[in-house]
């Protein structure tokens, strides 16, 4: 599919250049991955967003019932039980 697209002078050297380093075969290359770095973003933005609101709400629900030591050792526990349960899966 095809798509025309107008830049800035000062986008459309950055393009070029791009190309030129031989980063990229040519301009749609360098749009493509762009616009694919753009999306990855988004996603990245999304759940940084989304780990930010779970921390304000754990630190606005109190102090835990666990020590440092044991929220570590129910996490080690918990990962050697997946770690487990997928080397007993068939492959």
């Amino acid at each position: 599919m095809q798509m025309n697209v107008s830049v800035t002078p000062e986008l459309y050297e950055l393009v070029q250049r791009m190309v030129q380093s031989g980063l990229y075969g040519n301009a749609s290359e360098v749009v493509r991955d762009a616009l694919r770095r753009m999306d990855e973003r988004t996603i990245v933005d999304a759940a940084w967003s989304e780990l930010n609101d779970k921390l304000g709400a754990s630190a606005a629900s109190g102090r835990s019932p666990y020590s440092v030591s044991e929220v570590i050792s129910r996490a080690n526990n918990r990962n050697d039980d997946i770690f487990s349960t997928a080397l007993s899966m068939p492959a």
